[in-house]
């Protein structure tokens, strides 16, 4: 592939967002809203090591394994 092919693949990639423009305005409150959640929900996770390391005395590997353990 050609350095010219590439560039005209990544344009017309990047091109490919402008119909992101005739979203409606309630899509994007939706996409606001979903990050706020997203950003707080991982924030939580280096909350719960801190507070398993420093109130229940666990090794900070053994918080960050009980933290991310999957539940069941």
């Amino acid at each position: 592939m050609s350095s010219t092919q590439k560039e005209g693949f990544i344009k017309g990639y990047f091109k490919g967002f402008a119909v992101l423009k005739e979203t409606k305005r309630e899509y994007w409150g939706l996409q606001i809203v979903n990050f706020l959640d997203m950003t707080a929900y991982f924030a939580l996770y280096g909350i719960v090591v801190i507070f398993l390391s420093e109130d229940f005395g666990f090794s900070d590997v053994d918080a960050r394994a009980i933290s991310t353990r999957p539940s069941r």
